[in-house]
């Protein structure tokens, strides 16, 4: 019983972290790149000390090593803010990754349809 309220917890304070992220990005930064930012998910650790970010960003990978470095700046102003509005005991600490996923998609649909105009 104890291992399902653990998996709750962490859902839930994932989640959180994801909705709270996601308006700092947009609202509250003042670095314009990061409005731009997609917070596809939150994964958080069972013991609730660290989290990994995965984010994306609306012009795509052409601003992926910029948008990385200003993140990694901004990490202790937006860990700052999450502790501001969650009640936990101790804030995880934030680790952002770039999610690629999408793009990858964009790829083997153009690949296929190349595909597909090439057959007719």
């Amino acid at each position: 019983m104890r291992r399902n309220s653990t998996a709750i917890r962490v859902g839930r304070v994932a989640s959180q972290i994801r909705k709270e992220v996601s308006h700092i990005v947009e609202f509250e930064a003042r670095d314009e790149l990061l409005k731009g930012v997609i917070v596809i998910d939150v994964e958080v650790s069972a013991d609730l000390r660290h989290s990994r970010i995965y984010v994306n960003h609306m012009d795509g990978s052409s601003v992926r090593g910029e948008l990385m470095e200003r993140l990694d700046r901004a990490t202790g102003f937006i860990r700052f803010q999450l502790s501001r509005r969650m009640r936990l005991r101790r804030m995880p600490d934030i680790r952002f990754i770039y999610d690629d996923t999408q793009d990858r998609g964009f790829r083997v649909d153009a690949i296929l349809k190349e595909i597909s105009d090439g057959k007719e």
